[in-house]
């Protein structure tokens, strides 16, 4: 018959303290902010996220038949992200444009929506709808289906690519109130 007993415990080891951990850094401080400044590629980077973002935010508005303010938001902070990581710590001169291109993303998402509705309405392929589109008529199109509402999502949106375009640490300290 085979012996079940209980293998006696191992011989006690001294045991080494864990190696210290790698240092925390904040969210803030990512590590494609690290080398040389890119403020053309941040740019670059910025405009093709608000392009994207312009394209989901018509495919879901289309699909949904709702225009979701949330896409908006989601258009700025993915604008303010993308140009922080690309530029590598370009910092303070990446505020601007990335607020200016999640705005032109945001109204681009509208007009995008809306010609899809045009084309859906008509009959006629999107593309043809897109390209017959001049400046007059996308003033047009903008006017007749802007609401008061979006103001309040481009302002947020903005606001978020602009405060995400850079690090905290560029911005600087406010003093603190004295009593």
């Amino acid at each position: 018959m085979p012996d079940f007993r209980i293998a006696p415990p191992p011989a006690s080891r001294p045991v080494a303290a864990p190696a210290s951990a790698p240092a925390m850094r904040p969210i803030d401080a990512m590590p494609s902010e690290q080398g040389e400044p890119r403020f053309g590629a941040a740019v670059a980077v910025g405009a093709a996220v608000a392009a994207v973002g312009a394209a989901v935010w018509a495919a879901v508005t289309f699909a949904t038949d709702l225009q979701i303010g949330w896409m908006a938001i989601g258009v700025g902070a993915g604008v303010g992200v993308a140009m922080r990581r690309a530029g590598r710590g370009a910092g303070e001169r990446l505020r601007i444009p990335a607020a200016a291109l999640a705005l032109l993303g945001c109204l681009a998402g509208n007009l995008l929506a809306t010609v899809a509705y045009i084309a859906s309405f008509t009959h006629v392929p999107y593309f043809q709808v897109l390209g017959s589109l001049d400046a007059a008529a996308t003033a047009d199109l903008m006017k007749a289906t802007f609401q008061p509402m979006d103001l309040l999502f481009y302002g947020i949106a903005t606001v978020e690519a602009y405060k995400l375009a850079a690090p905290k640490s560029d911005v600087p300290a406010e003093a603190p109130a004295s009593p």
